[in-house]
């Protein structure tokens, strides 16, 4: 007999558990807006995406756990190898050149991700190439594999900026 009260108890639990999965309580308080997490876009296609190893979320975390202070996700530009091409794409805004921003490349081939902080100010807009379709955004290609992190529309190489190589 104890048994089965003991059973319908943990059956009720889960029921209960169940119905408020997922629900937010109102005395969940967040540090952080969730819209700093979403893909912004200078992500990859949506076909390199299912082969992404780490999120963007993922990668600032790795970076915040290796003493590294990202304290603005919106200043975070995250670029994983293109699936098709030998570089990494990415697509910041060109108001991300008057603050100090990051870098983070994703090598999912390798499970490494680069990071670089690059200052405020270092890159000067003219030198940079706007996106054909969306003038506000930078057209960067960093060619993969190339130890001076060169980006082969501009000719900058962000070496000048690394800061380390996190394995994952």
């Amino acid at each position: 007999m104890e048994i089965l009260l003991i059973i319908a108890a943990i059956v009720t639990l889960l029921i209960i558990g169940a119905s408020s999965f997922g629900k937010k309580t109102p005395e969940t308080n967040y540090d952080y807006s969730e819209q700093d997490f979403l893909p912004e876009e200078d992500e990859d296609s949506p076909d390199d995406n299912e082969r992404h190893p780490i999120t963007k979320s993922e990668a600032i975390n790795k970076c915040l756990t290796n003493g590294l202070a990202l304290d603005n996700p919106k200043r975070v530009t995250f670029a994983t190898k293109n699936k098709s091409a030998n570089s990494y794409w990415a697509n910041p805004a060109f108001s991300l050149l008057s603050y100090e921003w990051w870098l983070l490349l994703n090598d999912k081939i390798n499970n490494e991700l680069h990071v670089f902080m690059i200052p405020a100010n270092s890159i000067p807009e003219s030198q940079m190439l706007a996106r054909a379709d969306k003038t506000h955004l930078i057209d960067m290609q960093i060619i993969y594999d190339d130890k001076s992190f060169t980006d082969s529309r501009s000719g900058i190489e962000f070496l000048d900026w690394f800061i380390m190589t996190i394995p994952y």
